[in-house]
């Protein structure tokens, strides 16, 4: 009886009945740009980007930390990110309905901080595309990038 009322409910709006998961994603913001020039990020930048690009993919109680990257003594190296956050799973049965939702990160800037957070994070959402990244040729190009992923219908 389920699998009959699940999949009218899927043709009728291609929606989907799971659930929302604890996920663990840890990535490193490379220092090096598309055309090979070196460039460092402020934690408190990119945990605040990071925190809206899993905001826009659908995500929940974010936690995000940083380490690394630019710091008062003059030290920069590659930020490290530790992100834990609830986001759809195909694997839990909830009663949650959902459907794919076409995203689109466009910002004025950071093509390079973007790309690598939504590569950083990609595998954690149930994406029905793979995402396209515009190709940034220096690090604070605009940002545009196209991607598919399932999301709570509200």
């Amino acid at each position: 009886m389920k699998s009959i009322i699940l999949t009218l409910v899927l043709m009728a709006g291609n929606a989907l009945a799971i659930g929302y998961e604890q996920k663990n994603a840890s990535f490193t913001i490379s220092s090096i740009a598309g055309n090979g020039s070196r460039v460092y990020y402020n934690c408190n930048s990119v945990e605040d980007k990071v925190e809206d690009v899993l905001l826009q993919l659908g995500a929940k109680n974010i936690r995000v930390r940083c380490s690394g990257g630019l710091d008062r003594w003059g030290m920069s190296t590659d930020a490290f990110v530790r992100a834990s956050f609830t986001a759809l799973s195909e694997d839990v049965d909830g009663n949650i309905i959902a459907a794919v939702s076409h995203e689109e990160i466009r910002k004025r800037s950071d093509c390079h901080l973007y790309s690598e957070i939504v590569e950083g994070v990609e595998d954690k959402f149930l994406m029905y595309s793979v995402p396209q990244v515009d190709r940034c040729y220096r690090a604070g190009d605009r940002t545009r990038i196209k991607l598919s992923v399932l999301k709570e219908s509200l």
